[in-house]
């Protein structure tokens, strides 16, 4: 193992790919929630973000998240056709809301769209969505209104 020899330290990519536990990401939200305002804002993202780990939130892996609508796309991955449009809340929108704001797919642009690819943008998306102010640094995932 010589490639090794002169390495201070070696980083791996905790997607799920090497490991399958999810306690960096908690521990991640956790750190996350100390740039958060005590108060509601944090309760809110705690609990937004606990709804998400046990997929009780319409904001999951494989979710599209509009970050100017601030609503969640369900979207299917081989056409790119857009499935469903549900609300923070789980409110889901009509067919011909979805046709009007989007058509009938989008086209992926990241300034305009997060996709949630594993558990790491769950709690950024929460802290973000929770407070616009009081989230230092993760305010800047939203854009203005």
């Amino acid at each position: 193992m010589r490639a090794f020899e002169n390495a201070e330290a070696i980083v791996f990519d905790l997607d799920g790919t090497l490991y399958e536990g999810t306690a960096h990401y908690d521990y991640f939200a956790k750190v996350l929630s100390n740039h958060i305002q005590e108060g509601k804002a944090r309760k809110r993202y705690l609990d937004d973000y606990h709804k998400m780990t046990a997929w009780k939130h319409p904001l999951a892996i494989g979710k599209v998240f509009d970050l100017k609508r601030q609503v969640i796309l369900t979207i299917d991955p081989m056409t790119n056709d857009i499935e469903r449009v549900t609300e923070w809340n789980g409110e889901e929108w009509p067919a011909s809301a979805i046709l009007k704001t989007y058509g009938k797919s989008v086209a992926f642009d990241r300034s305009k769209f997060a996709f949630v690819g594993d558990g790491w943008l769950l709690p950024v998306l929460a802290a973000a969505r929770a407070s616009r102010d009081s989230c230092r640094g993760y305010a800047a995932v939203l854009p203005k209104s």
